[in-house]
């Protein structure tokens, strides 16, 4: 996964466009040449053409690449990175999943009258969740961790309830969420 602050994604694109712009117009220019029919006119036309090309690339870029910001969670299928700057931007071969900021924050729920606290350690498993179940997937491309505590960490609970597993068992079967019962 490639992490770019924003200024340096917009300086590695602008960099990009800029040299794509040039070769484009050197070839251009020498085709125009080379086929004997050059004015003017067409080497003006054939110049803000392709600078359209260019702008156009730039803009493409910059709205299709996914940004991440301060506090947000980036979980591909081998890494998990903690966005530390205000925002970024991300680019990745497979796919890449989101959490939020404030999503990372500790979940209470009531069960039984007691109160459950839910922290989690780790989010690389939820990457093999929303992969495999694309309802905690938002259409944003972020896992909704609220709907993944509530479906498969309490579902969990209800067999504790009905005395099918014991909380060890639980425990043991979610060990990137850290537990507490109060």
């Amino acid at each position: 996964m490639v992490i770019l602050s924003e200024g340096w994604f917009q300086f590695v694109i602008i960099g990009i466009s800029i040299v794509l712009l040039a070769v484009t117009l050197v070839i251009v220019h020498r085709s125009i040449q080379k086929k004997g029919v050059y004015t003017k006119a067409r080497e003006r036309t054939s110049s803000f053409l392709v600078f359209l090309m260019a702008l156009t690339l730039y803009f493409i870029m910059s709205v299709f690449t996914p940004a991440a910001y301060g506090g947000d969670v980036l979980i591909a299928s081998d890494q998990e990175k903690h966005v530390e700057s205000e925002q970024v931007r991300y680019i990745h071969l497979s796919s890449v999943f989101r959490v939020h900021a404030i999503d990372t924050r500790d979940y209470t729920r009531d069960i039984q009258g007691r109160t459950i606290g839910f922290r989690i350690q780790s989010f690389q498993p939820l990457y093999e969740i929303a992969e495999n179940d694309e309802a905690y997937v938002r259409s944003d491309g972020t896992i909704n961790v609220s709907d993944y505590i509530d479906g498969v960490v309490l579902s969990a609970f209800e067999q504790l309830q009905a005395e099918e597993v014991t909380l060890t068992q639980v425990r043991e079967s979610f060990p990137h969420i850290e537990m507490s019962i109060e």
